[in-house]
């Protein structure tokens, strides 16, 4: 009753009230089941420690003259290779940065078809499958009822059809509240898992509940997944992660939460403002596939596009490099020339009237914000 009448009056609660509340029965049953909670939290934190402890190997330090006689050892390539690039490693966990529709669920069920199939990943990539006897995974939290729709266009044509189809196995977790930085739940997906050698999370934002920029929360989920990872035979995994508000290419966590990953993959697509000037409908509009440069892997930002029979994406190999920027740059310049005469004075005009529109697009469109793409530039021009 002193702490209701405290809080309809929006006052704190004076020393001598707490001291009068803290000695009620009710509030010494709650404390005490507080406190036993909290020891069974610390029980629980310090047998996993001993657990880890004993799975550690034995420190072996070796000088650095002796380390650099020896030969260069390196994960062998899973996606890729020398001549195309690599952008997967044995044992590697990768991250796919996407834009909202840019497709990633569609690229997601490529890597496992093609991991399964031992097909080239985009029609590009060569691919080191899984074994004969191990399995693929898809951890779903989002798609619910539409699921069917997406493997049917992803594995319809899939050699081997029914009996490599069933090597592909689907977690749905929608609804179930689960998430990777609790054990308990843990647990559970170890149990979902036993068999898989190849995963894909799509995506981790519903299944972790924590702040990708706390080291602390970001350092729990990651021990967990390699956890997991010991308790199964999964090696490879992509974790889908969706573009941030800001579009770059960082997901919605920090520099921290991207530095756990082994690469950094991105699927983005032209922007809405481009879209309305254009007046290309959100599927028309291009994909862009990227590999950030680092341990070992990387790609340049290529078009990406499905084919028309096959509804599988691909990629060209006379498109790999041509950038968004490469190409509106291109596609700016011959539009601008194409309106031009044959005389330096025409062309020098028209660049100032290339230079005035993007002055107007920028007055109109907060840069400070949102720096003007070369597709939207291209987009002005085009339309006159």
């Amino acid at each position: 009753k002193t702490a209701a009448a405290a809080k309809l009056r929006k006052e704190s609660l004076s020393p001598r009230d707490m001291i009068k509340l803290a000695r009620l029965p009710a509030a010494q049953e709650r404390a005490a089941q507080i406190h036993l909670e909290r020891m069974a939290r610390r029980i629980a934190d310090e047998e996993y420690s001993e657990e880890r402890m004993e799975d550690l190997p034995d420190f072996r330090g070796s000088l650095i003259a002796d380390l650099l006689d020896m030969p260069d050892e390196r994960e062998p390539i899973v996606i890729g290779s020398d001549l195309t690039g690599s952008i997967l490693r044995a044992g590697h966990t990768a991250r796919l940065l996407a834009d909202a529709k840019a497709g990633k669920t569609t690229l997601s069920l490529e890597f496992l078809r093609c991991s399964l199939s031992g097909e080239p990943f985009m029609g590009f990539f060569p691919v080191d499958p899984v074994g004969p006897d191990e399995l693929v995974a898809w951890i779903d939290p989002e798609l619910g009822l539409d699921w069917k729709d997406y493997v049917r266009q992803a594995f319809g044509d899939l050699p081997g059809g029914r009996d490599m189809l069933n090597r592909l196995r689907r977690i749905d977790v929608m609804g179930l509240g689960i998430d990777m930085s609790n054990q308990a739940d843990c647990d559970w997906l170890v149990t979902q898992l036993d068999g898989v050698a190849r995963v894909v999370v799509d995506s981790v934002g519903d299944l972790f509940t924590g702040s990708a920029s706390d080291e602390k929360d970001v350092k729990a989920l990651f021990n967990n997944w390699d956890w997991i990872k010991s308790q199964t035979g999964v090696r490879e995994a992509i974790w889908v992660v969706h573009m941030n508000r800001a579009r770059n290419e960082r997901s919605f966590g920090s520099q921290k939460w991207d530095a756990r990953f082994n690469s950094l993959w991105s699927l983005l697509k032209d922007g809405d403002g481009e879209e309305a000037a254009t007046g290309k409908s959100e599927d028309d509009r291009k994909r862009w596939f990227k590999v950030v440069p680092g341990r070992h892997t990387s790609f340049p930002e290529t078009p990406v596009k499905l084919d028309p029979v096959s509804l599988r994406p691909v990629i060209e190999p006379a498109e790999v490099g041509l950038s968004r920027t490469v190409a509106a740059k291109e596609k700016a310049i011959a539009s601008v020339e194409a309106k031009t005469k044959d005389s330096e004075e025409q062309n020098v005009e028209a660049r100032e009237i290339l230079l005035r529109a993007a002055y107007e697009y920028g007055k109109s469109h907060d840069l400070s914000k949102e720096p003007l793409s070369q597709t939207a530039l291209y987009a002005i021009v085009s339309s006159g």
